[in-house]
């Protein structure tokens, strides 16, 4: 399956059934100014390679990642600028904003969807309680950090900060 010629993947995220997969595009570099062309979302049945939906998007989102177990709809929560969103992909639509003091890139969800992870420009790890969007921990990690991954059964995330230093959080 294929982007449009004028965009490159950003990101990339599959659901844990391996059948559904969310691409963010970025407009490529080398297009030309008279081009218009915005990011896009791309939300895709991996059995056909066919596009189940199409965002566009007039801002750049963060990474993104699947919502676990959800499935009609299916959401995702993705970097925003000044915070997190969180998606309704099959209607195409930000659901909910949690909000932060600068913008965000990076993103993890716990598995029981409990909580939201994100790093900010401002190098702060913040832990999000889903449901509420309410603000459970902040942590200034350093500004370049970055949320690798949440571990499922010992309630870790692990960060990178300081350009090549790796740290264990203990999130529960």
């Amino acid at each position: 399956w294929e982007t449009p010629h004028t965009l490159l993947p950003d990101y990339l995220t599959v659901d844990k059934s391996g059948t559904t997969a969310i691409t963010v595009t970025r407009p490529h570099p080398a297009m030309p100014e008279d081009v218009s062309q915005n990011s896009k979302m791309i939300l895709w049945n991996l059995e056909d390679g066919s596009i189940r939906q199409e965002i566009d998007l007039d801002y750049v989102v963060g990474e993104v990642q699947f919502v676990p177990d959800s499935v009609d709809p299916i959401k995702a929560v993705t970097g925003w600028q000044d915070g997190v969103a969180l998606w309704d992909m099959e209607a195409g639509v930000v659901s909910a904003v949690y909000g932060a003091s600068s913008d965000t890139s990076q993103v993890a969800i716990t598995p029981d969807s409990r909580y939201i992870f994100s790093v900010d420009a401002d190098g702060q790890l913040i832990q999000w309680d889903f449901e509420s969007g309410e603000v459970v921990m902040t942590q200034s990690i350093g500004v370049g950090s970055e949320v690798f991954e949440v571990e499922p059964t010992k309630m870790w995330i692990a960060t990178g900060y300081n350009e090549k230093d790796i740290a264990i959080w203990n999130y529960d």
